[in-house]
């Protein structure tokens, strides 16, 4: 659901600005004097941003629209997609959207020498490119990451993406439920994602708890322990953490004689 609320506030902002409208929506350029806006051709800044942001709404959309059906593959695959967008934004305002005369020659607007500007150009160019890779990272970091489940030997084995793994041992095992919907409460530490959330929570149902759980799926499966709590954990799907839960379930009780709810 925020994906699809990022999406559609992208989609907005980049129909104002293939308007050529909008200057104040660009950072840096929304902050410069009004001596260092004369350097650029304002609709023509805005459109190339425009025409950028577009492509990302797509790119949004598309991930928005496959859900739980996308792989971390294919959102690498969008997210590096993303980034060759921003960077062709980023040279392209850097090189193309300056203020010209009536034939076409730049205007300048400052005493700085022609050697002096270039390499200013450059340095831009440079902290451009780094922030956008940095954004970009964050990006697939916040898009991507899988929480896998499995039972083997005497424990259950969680592997999460961006936060530590977890072995329950079947022994430490007192209950095990089945919640369709529960509520996460607050992190006190941990890892959360457009996709994940995980780490050390806090609600009035569990009191303090780990969770390892995909955002789009509310069914969990509900572990309690004798020494470290209670666990939450579910898999991507409703029908995928039903059987996770069958799965635990059974194996757990046939090697420690617990309490299984339906």
């Amino acid at each position: 659901m925020m994906l699809w609320g990022i999406a559609i506030l992208f989609a907005i902002i980049s129909g104002v600005l293939l308007a050529g409208k909008g200057g104040f929506l660009i950072a840096g350029y929304n902050t410069s004097n009004a001596k260092d806006k004369a350097k650029y051709d304002e609709k023509k800044l805005c459109r190339t941003m425009g025409v950028g942001m577009s492509v990302i709404t797509v790119m949004l959309l598309v991930m928005a629209i496959m859900g739980d059906n996308i792989s971390g593959e294919m959102s690498i695959a969008f997210m590096m997609i993303i980034v060759v967008d921003i960077i062709f934004m980023l040279i392209w305002t850097n090189t193309k959207c300056y203020a010209t005369d009536e034939n076409g020659n730049r205007i300048v607007t400052n005493n700085m020498t022609a050697g002096e500007d270039k390499s200013a150009k450059k340095m831009k160019l440079v902290v451009s490119i780094v922030l956008a890779v940095v954004f970009v990272i964050v990006g697939i970091v916040l898009m991507t990451g899988d929480i896998k489940t499995e039972t083997s030997g005497s424990q259950i084995h969680i592997n999460a993406s961006y936060w530590k793994d977890c072995d329950i041992d079947y022994s430490d095992v007192t209950e095990i439920t089945y919640s369709e919907h529960d509520q996460a409460g607050s992190r006190t530490n941990g890892f959360g994602s457009f996709k994940l959330n995980m780490g050390r929570f806090e609600n009035n149902d569990y009191g303090r708890y780990t969770r390892y759980t995909y955002i789009a799926t509310d069914p969990c499966v509900v572990i309690h322990t004798k020494n470290d709590g209670i666990y939450v954990i579910n898999a991507k799907t409703a029908e995928e953490t039903k059987k996770l839960y069958d799965s635990i379930a059974n194996v757990v009780k046939s090697s420690n004689a617990i309490e299984v709810q339906p």
